[in-house]
């Protein structure tokens, strides 16, 4: 998979924004913005600073120093740059472009904010990475106090997404709290409760003998291998901490390993195997 092809994958599960790489002068580039950098590859624009010798751009064409950032973290390079080199800058495609434009002029016949759906579209394009607090909205809908600070930034900087930004901002006014969507977030953690359950089959835990399961026919029948609170409780007995620690760990080990054969996976799972009896000894002491 290439460059293009990673930063065009879908933001989640259940949001695809679709974008299109235009070519954009280094000194054009944009705060916050994901470009392509030759030797880099995918980074985000922290900053650009322009470079000149003489007042008269005629006798000198100029430099500028643009810092870099990477999309998770807080590592960052520099490079100098001339002023007639280009990036390909990631933008939102034709068809984003009048979807937003047809969401928010709408809002305005309808005299209302735009819709959560439209909101988490706009914010899955301006974001600036993952620690933004735009970048969580997209994921799970809530309003950090970071949020309306991004926006201002945004739109001091992107000038073509200055309407965007202007109606997330009345968005995030009007809107009575502040909290997670729950239709959001919901999809994420069953895909993450059934990832679950499978990693401790796989580690030999009976997830059917851990406690608090749904006792109702129907849902062991339509999801089989789903528990909706594995993630969520407070409280376990202490042998089920212990083997959920033990598979955690057998299952790094392995994931740990390049090249792991089925046939090698099952016999480190057996070599680091779960001392369940142990563990139990060691509660009840």
């Amino acid at each position: 998979m290439n460059t293009h092809q990673r930063l065009t994958e879908p933001a989640t599960d259940d949001l695809a924004p679709h974008y299109v790489f235009a070519p954009r002068l280094v000194g054009h580039l944009a705060h916050g913005e994901m470009t392509i950098e030759p030797l880099l590859g995918a980074a985000r624009v922290a900053q650009v600073r322009h470079e000149t010798h003489d007042p008269d751009p005629a006798f000198n064409e100029g430099f500028v120093h643009v810092t870099w950032r990477d999309e998770h973290g807080p590592g960052q390079a520099t490079g100098r740059y001339p002023a007639h080199q280009s990036f390909e800058v990631r933008m939102p495609n034709l068809a984003d472009r009048l979807l937003v434009r047809r969401g928010i002029d709408q809002a305005v016949w309808l005299k209302q904010e735009i819709t959560d759906a439209m909101a988490r579209l706009i914010a899955a394009h301006l974001h600036t990475g993952a620690p933004s607090a735009l970048h969580r909205f997209m994921l799970d809908g809530s309003i950090g106090e970071n949020l309306h600070d991004e926006l201002e930034t945004v739109a001091r900087h992107r000038q073509y997404a200055r309407e965007w930004a202007g109606a997330m901002v009345r968005y995030c006014l009007a809107r009575p709290d502040t909290g997670p969507i729950t239709s959001w977030t919901r999809p994420a953690m069953n895909q993450a409760e059934t990832r679950a359950e499978a990693w401790l089959t796989t580690a030999g835990v009976n997830v059917d003998e851990l406690p608090d399961q749904p006792k109702a026919r129907h849902d062991r029948a339509t999801h089989p291998q789903r528990h909706p609170n594995l993630l969520s409780r407070k409280t376990m007995k202490t042998e089920t901490a212990a083997q959920l620690i033990d598979a955690a760990f057998t299952l790094g080990l392995v994931a740990g390993r390049s090249q792991v054969s089925p046939s090698a996976a099952r016999y480190l799972i057996s070599k680091h195997g779960l001392p369940t009896a142990r563990w139990a000894a060691d509660s009840r002491a």
